[in-house]
């Protein structure tokens, strides 16, 4: 396992992924908020709906208090629907104990956004511990008025958005995570196959000629036919595999005759010691007789010598005759 993580695919494969990744997040939160501010947008064109159909006759006043008319007209989420006077007093609520109270008196309502010019339709968003809302604020004039006379409030709850947008981000998570598998297993795949395959061979060939097998047969399989790098490596490869055959031919031959200079020399240097160790033998015993004739000549002169030195001995006398007379 950890030969795999350390191997060219591996990691080629994990920068794929991670660059997928890093581009598919940019654009995934590019198009989530997209999405968001297009729902938002739908959302505030929703609220304004029934603001919009009362300046046009096309519904009643008292629609804002049935439910069901309003979830047709903006949706499920509808929080509360009223219509407000222009001293601020409820008229018609979707919430019937507010229908003659002043909004002053309302908690849930916000009462700063009826402070702003009355011809302004507003479009605010708020928030509560139990969650968030689009508020519409909508004048209403009358079929001869330059001024508003009533005011469509419309609140809707935004928790539909919420949970579109979780939705969105889910689904943008699981297809992003798939895609950059799919497309990094693809990638991978197309890689191994165009360029590993190549190099795979290059190394097979580089451990044939490392044990020393320089035939054809090793760049054999090498892609050389392809016009691409490995293609141009493939042929350069071969090239230096012909150029070491024939250097190591070159060797070979140079190292035969060598061999034969050397056993040449040999026999030479063998019959010499030969002929060294034949006359060694001769000067040793010339020498050895040299040696026993020199003692020999020096014990004879010692012996003379001594001759020499010893005091002369007398002669034997000759027997006396006796002189007798003559008679």
């Amino acid at each position: 396992m950890k030969k795999f993580f350390e191997s060219l695919i591996a990691k080629i494969g994990l920068a794929t992924i991670t660059l997928q990744i890093i581009v598919m997040g940019v654009f995934g939160a590019y198009y989530i908020n997209r999405f968001s501010q297009e729902v938002e947008k739908r959302i505030e064109a929703q609220v304004q709906i029934p603001g919009n159909l009362m300046n046009n006759g096309l519904l009643s006043y008292e629609a804002v208090a049935q439910r069901d008319v309003m979830a047709d007209i903006i949706s499920d989420n509808i929080v509360d629907a009223m219509v407000v006077g222009f001293n601020k007093t409820v008229f018609h609520s979707m919430n019937f104990s507010d229908v003659g109270k002043n909004i002053e008196d309302i908690p849930r309502v916000n009462k700063k956004l009826f402070e702003g010019d009355p011809n302004d339709q507003i479009i605010a968003q708020e928030q509560d511990a139990n969650g968030s809302y689009f508020v519409s604020i909508t004048p209403i004039y009358s079929v001869v008025g330059k001024a508003p006379f009533l005011f469509a409030y419309i609140k809707v709850g935004t928790g539909e958005l919420e949970t579109q947008k979780t939705k969105l981000r889910l689904l943008f998570f699981l297809g992003s995570l798939l895609t950059a598998i799919a497309t990094s297993v693809a990638a991978i795949g197309a890689f191994q196959f165009v360029v590993l395959s190549g190099i795979k061979k290059l190394t097979k060939a580089s451990h044939s000629i490392s044990d020393g097998h320089l035939d054809e047969s090793v760049v054999k399989e090498l892609p050389t036919q392809s016009n691409d790098e490995i293609g141009e490596l493939s042929r350069s490869f071969a090239q230096m595999t012909v150029d070491l055959k024939k250097s190591r031919s070159a060797i070979e031959e140079y190292s035969k005759g060598l061999e034969q200079i050397v056993a040449k020399r040999t026999e030479e240097l063998e019959k010499s010691k030969q002929e060294l160790t034949s006359k060694v033998g001769e000067l040793e015993r010339l020498n050895k007789t040299m040696v026993g004739r020199e003692l020999k000549m020096l014990e004879l002169k010692n012996h003379i010598r001594d001759l020499e030195s010893s005091p002369a001995t007398e002669s034997p006398s000759e027997p006396s005759g006796s002189n007798t007379p003559n008679q």
